[in-house]
């Protein structure tokens, strides 16, 4: 993100880029352009608006947080007795893996992420993955109809 962020690195790429005749138009259709004409010229102009970035981050942090509360309440439901920095630290691994599939929600990635690190960190297997499915089912798919439902109903206020 820092290169891609960079005016230079990005007008840099660009030409080299433009040199394949058969990527010209995926470029041109892209429109990338309009990021090299941007005022900001490096990583630091991520700190000008200093309360928005930090309210970003402690939300964030927040949300993984009470993730961790969340695997470590379902370990504590089964019996399964891990220290909380193991829980964190399981929990963060598998934030890190699921971030890099392309399928939506990580799916198949992020729980086989989730149970191999929490099986490495001590886990037995049938509790890690009982306690991969629950907490995906709790944070994953039982928000999806309250977000069906909120969705329906911003789409009609808006027509």
């Amino acid at each position: 993100m820092l290169i891609i962020s960079d005016r230079r690195a990005l007008a840099f790429i660009l030409r080299k880029l433009n040199q394949f005749k058969w990527l010209r138009r995926f470029i041109a259709k892209a429109s990338p352009l309009y990021l090299t004409k941007s005022k900001q010229k490096n990583w630091r102009a991520l700190h000008e608006p200093k309360k928005p970035v930090a309210m970003a981050v402690l939300l964030q942090m927040g949300i993984i947080t009470l993730d961790a509360i969340t695997v470590f309440a379902i370990l504590q439901g089964f019996h399964v007795m891990l220290n909380p920095c193991k829980v964190m630290f399981g929990l963060l691994l598998t934030l890190a893996i699921g971030s890099l599939p392309v399928s939506p929600g990580a799916l198949i990635a992020y729980e086989s992420a989730m149970t191999f690190f929490f099986t490495l960190l001590g886990v037995p297997v049938h509790a890690a993955l009982i306690v991969t499915l629950l907490f995906r089912f709790f944070t994953f798919w039982l928000p999806m109809p309250a977000g069906l439902f909120l969705y329906r109903d911003l789409r009609r206020r808006q027509t």
